[in-house]
């Protein structure tokens, strides 16, 4: 039983990621719920990588909707935690503010990052 669990985990994670690579590739927006809780975050999804920590996380540019922190800028969020993922047929912003296409000093590893 706990095999399948585990294969269902991952399967849905790769679907997860292809979907993340996909919005950040055509620089659209995506949203998710987080954590399990309530609410739907709208982000800017800027590159995917694993963590200082070995987590796969994506960082991103939240614009708006639930948050912990109350306020909507950048955030790593864990791709685990997050559930009911759609991307939207919504267009990044062209620069926020502080963002660097030269990489993100909270990642050891980045998979893939918004082309500049």
């Amino acid at each position: 039983m706990r095999l399948i669990t585990e294969v269902k985990r991952i399967i849905t994670e790769a679907v997860k990621l292809t979907d993340l690579k996909d919005a950040i590739l055509s620089q659209k927006v995506i949203q998710f719920n987080y954590e399990g809780k309530e609410g739907i975050r709208k982000v800017e999804p800027v590159l995917i990588g694993k963590t200082k920590k070995n987590n796969t996380a994506i960082r991103a540019y939240q614009i708006n909707g639930a948050t912990s922190t109350q306020n909507n800028e950048w955030k790593i969020f864990l791709t685990d935690k997050m559930s009911n993922l759609k991307v939207l047929e919504l267009d990044q912003a062209e620069n926020r503010p502080e963002y660097n296409p030269n990489g993100d000093a909270e990642f050891r590893k980045i998979v893939i990052q918004r082309p500049t």
